[in-house]
């Protein structure tokens, strides 16, 4: 995880994505823009138009250095309140594995906030604000309730511990 006491992230990436964007609308608090920057940029380093088209094969290919930089600007500018090395955190906390059962994935989520006790949230029910839970942001794709949303986070959170893990140069 990135120290939050350094000023500056570098905005690193493989596939020549230009951060400024999302690392403006993080530091100016604007977190629903960041969120949907974030959805952006994620589908475009992965080369995709939807996440409809994302498969859990484009996760594992997607590169480190973009994810860690996505990452650390949301922890960075939330003061460690978001991010998905944050939501990472709370999976393993829950249980989480990548081939999870549902009851796992409605525990995650009602832990972030994504779901209440009865019932899942829309996109525009979230909570846009530092006032949100815990890892409550970025969300990471635009449909909680689908199979291939949960299928995707969980790919994505294996990823960072894999990485975080096994990646010499992450020591």
């Amino acid at each position: 995880m990135m120290n939050l006491n350094s000023n500056e992230v570098k905005l690193i990436s493989t596939k020549g994505i230009n951060y400024t964007t999302l690392n403006q609308l993080l530091a100016q608090g604007q977190w629903q823009a960041a969120d949907v920057e974030t959805s952006k940029l994620m589908l475009q380093i992965m080369g995709k138009q939807s996440w409809h088209d994302v498969y859990p094969a484009d996760i594992d290919h997607f590169p480190y250095g973009d994810l860690m930089t996505i990452d650390h600007l949301w922890v960075k500018y939330s003061g460690g309140k978001f991010g998905f090395s944050v939501q990472k955190e709370i999976w393993l906390r829950v249980g989480g594995f990548l081939y999870a059962d549902y009851q796992t994935e409605q525990q995650f989520a009602t832990q972030v906030g994504w779901k209440t006790k009865k019932d899942w949230l829309e996109y525009q029910e979230l909570t846009f604000s530092l006032n949100a839970p815990q890892g409550h942001l970025p969300l990471g794709c635009d449909n909680l309730r689908q199979v291939w949303c949960w299928a995707l986070l969980n790919r994505l959170f294996s990823r960072i511990v894999y990485y975080q893990l096994y990646d010499p140069q992450n020591n």
